[in-house]
C-alpha cells in the first residue's frame, strides 16, 4: 500500500500535466454559451419573468401553525423558496405538477418542511437555517446544508438507498439524519473541520450516506478536479506502473497531444482540435497507466476523462451534438464524479432540445459541485426552456 506522501506526491505530477494543458476558463464559457443558445437569442423580457418566477413563503398564515403548498397554491411557479420563515409550524409541499428546486433560506424557530412533491433536479438546499426539519417523503438524491445549526433530515422509508443519494454539509453544528430507526449525529467542528488553503472551516465539506443500512460520514478532500472522502485518500493504493518510466512516457505523450489540442482550440480550428485530442484519447485508452492517464482512484482528473471532455467541447462548437452527448456520456462513465462529463453532456442534451433530460445531467454535475455558477447558469436557461416546452404542451 502506497503511503499518503506518495500519493500526493503522484497526485502533485498528474495535477502539473493537468495544468499544463487545460483550456482556458474563457474559451470553455464561450462553447457552454454556444451550446445554451446565448450568442444567438438574449432572453427576452418574458423570459426572465419565466427564470425568476417562484413561490417565495416568508411567513405561516396568520393564527395558524400550518401550511399547505399545493398546485393551486404555486399557481404553475416550478421553484419554491423558504425565506425568513419563523415557527413553529408546519410547511407541507405536496403537489401532482413537478417543481424544479427547492430552497430553504434564514427559516427557524421549529419550522419542519414536509416534502411530498417530486423535484425534478432532485436537489434541495438549505442555507443559514436553525431548528429546522426537513421531512422528505419522495426521493430527493442531493440534500445541500450549509451555514446552519439544529437541523434534521427525516428520509422516508427506502429513500435514502439510491447509489448517488447523499447529504452532503458544510457550516453545520448540531445536525441529526434520521433514516429507519437509525439516527446519525454530525456538527462539523466535532467531526474535524480545518481551514485549507483560502477556505475557512465553514466551508469544509462532509457527506452523509447510506450503505448496508448503516448511516455513514466523512469529510470530503478535494484531489485535483475530484473530491473523494478522507478514508478513500488514507487507504489508497497506486498502481506500480505509476513508476514505470514507460507509463510516464505515454502520458507525456498523451499530455502533448492534449496540449495540442488545447492550442487548436483557442485559435477556433475545433476539426483540428478534435485530431489531437482523439490522438491522446487512442494513446490512453485501454491502456494500463496510471489514474492520471487512464481513470481510477488517484488525484485527476484523467487525461482520458479530460480528452472526452474538451472533444466533447468541439463538437459542441461545430453543431455536432450527438457526437458531443456520445463524447460526453463516455466521460462520465470513466469517471463519475468528473463534473466536466455531466456537463457536457448537459449542453448537448440541451442543444438538442431534450430540456429534461439536459437538466437531469446538469443535476448531477452540481451534485459534484453545488457551488458551480456555470454548472447554476446552465440549469437556469434549460429551466426555461422546459418550462415554455411545458406550457407549450398544456395550451
Amino acid at each position: 500500500m502506497a503511503s499518503l506522501s506518495e500519493f500526493q506526491k503522484w497526485e502533485k505530477v498528474a495535477k502539473d500535466l493537468e495544468t499544463q494543458a487545460d483550456l482556458e476558463d474563457a474559451a470553455e464559457k464561450e462553447a457552454a454559451d454556444k451550446a445554451l443558445g446565448k450568442d444567438k437569442v438574449a432572453l427576452s423580457e418574458d423570459h426572465a419573468k419565466e427564470m425568476n418566477s417562484k413561490a417565495v413563503i416568508t411567513s405561516l398564515p396568520s393564527n395558524s401553525t400550518t401550511l399547505m403548498v399545493d398546485d393551486s397554491y404555486l399557481q404553475g411557479k416550478k421553484v419554491l423558496c423558504l425565506k425568513g420563515v419563523s415557527g413553529p409550524g408546519v410547511i407541507t409541499v405536496r403537489t401532482t405538477a413537478p417543481l424544479i428546486k427547492v430552497f430553504v433560506d434564514d427559516c427557524s424557530s421549529n419550522l419542519q418542511l414536509v416534502l411530498d412533491a417530486q423535484v425534478l433536479t432532485s436537489h434541495v438546499e438549505v442555507h443559514r437555517t436553525q431548528d429546522f426539519t426537513l421531512t422528505l417523503r419522495k426521493t430527493i438524491s442531493t440534500v445541500q446544508l450549509d451555514v446552519s445549526e439544529g437541523v434534521t433530515v427525516e428520509y422516508g422509508d427506502d429513500l435514502f438507498e439510491g447509489e448517488d443519494d447523499r447529504l452532503y454539509f458544510a457550516g453545520v453544528s448540531d445536525l441529526k439524519v434520521k433514516y429507519k430507526g437509525e439516527e446519525l449525529k454530525a456538527d462539523y467542528k466535532k467531526d474535524g473541520a480545518a481551514k485549507v488553503n483560502e477556505a475557512s472551516e465553514e466551508e469544509y465539506q462532509f457527506v452523509v450516506w447510506c450503505s448496508g443500512g448503516k448511516l455513514k460520514k466523512d469529510s470530503l478532500m478535494r484531489i485535483g478536479n475530484k473530491f473523494l472522502t478522507g478514508s478513500t485518500v488514507e487507504n489508497s493504493s497506486l498502481d506500480s506502473a505509476a513508476r514505470s518510466a514507460i507509463a510516464l512516457e505515454k502520458v507525456a505523450e498523451a499530455a502533448q497531444h492534449k496540449l495540442e489540442g488545447n492550442d487548436s482550440f483557442k485559435q477556433g480550428e475545433y476539426a483540428q482540435a478534435v485530431l489531437f485530442y482523439t490522438m491522446a484519447i487512442d494513446k490512453v485508452t485501454g491502456s494500463s497507466l496510471p489514474s492520471a492517464a487512464s481513470g481510477g482512484s488517484g488525484g485527476g482528473p484523467s487525461l482520458l476523462a479530460t480528452c472526452l471532455a474538451n472533444r466533447s467541447a468541439c463538437f459542441l462548437k461545430l453543431g455536432h451534438h450527438e457526437k458531443a452527448l456520445d463524447d460526453g456520456a463516455e466521460c462520465a462513465g470513466v469517471e463519475p464524479e468528473y463534473i466536466k462529463g455531466h456537463f457536457r453532456r448537459g449542453l448537448a442534451l440541451h442543444a438538442m432540445g431534450r430540456y429534461k433530460e439536459a437538466l437531469e445531467n446538469l443535476a448531477k454535475a452540481l451534485r459534484i459541485e453545488p457551488k458551480n455558477k456555470q454548472v447554476k447558469d446552465a440549469m437556469k436557461f434549460a429551466e426555461v426552456k422546459l418550462e415554455m416546452e411545458m406550457r407549450k404542451r398544456m395550451s
